[in-house]
């Protein structure tokens, strides 16, 4: 769990507003309250657009994980998942949706703040700093084979030696072709 200095001067608007990460306000009907700028990117809609209509007609059909959600978030307070939701395109999107409900003072529920991130955007991520990560260790097994090839004289040493820059040449082509795959799977 966090903790917060409450004699900190922010308010939700302060962080709404700052974060790059898709954030949707609404109440217990489904109804659209807050809608930032990072929604607006992601589902591409305006935050405009958004206030009043319904997160149900907007994002598609309800399926069973939404109930599972709803029915896990009132009971719990707090709920997290994967859920498709529709862009403005008509495209689908796996989503990974963070909630957590309000209540007000007598304990009813008044509100739902949601964060929401496009998960094949966070694979990617990872997926660009695993590709980075496999490069840092190629480029050394690729520059000791080319230093140590001067210096080698036997021929079964320098057969070793041509297999080893050969598996790590194609190491490293492994990893392009793998960025390149997913890039284009990601597009489409």
């Amino acid at each position: 769990m966090s903790s917060f200095d409450p004699t900190l001067p922010l308010t939700f608007k302060d962080i709404f507003e700052l974060t790059s990460d898709p954030v949707i306000v609404h109440d217990t009907q489904n109804s659209v309250l807050a809608w930032n700028v990072a929604a607006e990117e992601l589902y591409g809609r305006s935050a405009d657009e958004m206030l009043g209509r319904s997160l149900s007609e907007l994002f598609g059909n309800t399926d069973l994980n939404d109930v599972l959600a709803l029915e896990q978030l009132q009971r719990d307070g707090i709920w997290h998942g994967e859920l498709q939701h529709a862009h403005c395109d008509g495209s689908q999107r796996l989503i990974h949706v963070r909630q957590k409900l309000y209540r007000n003072a007598d304990g009813e529920p008044v509100a739902i703040v949601s964060t929401h991130r496009q998960l094949s955007l966070a694979r990617d991520e990872k997926l660009d700093k695993f590709a980075h990560e496999m490069n840092n260790v190629m480029a050394p097994i690729m520059l000791s084979s080319a230093i140590l090839e001067r210096s080698i004289v036997d021929k079964k040493s320098k057969l070793m030696l041509q297999r080893i820059e050969k598996c790590a040449l194609h190491g490293t082509d492994l990893i392009a072709q793998m960025l390149a795959s997913e890039k284009s799977c990601s597009r489409d």
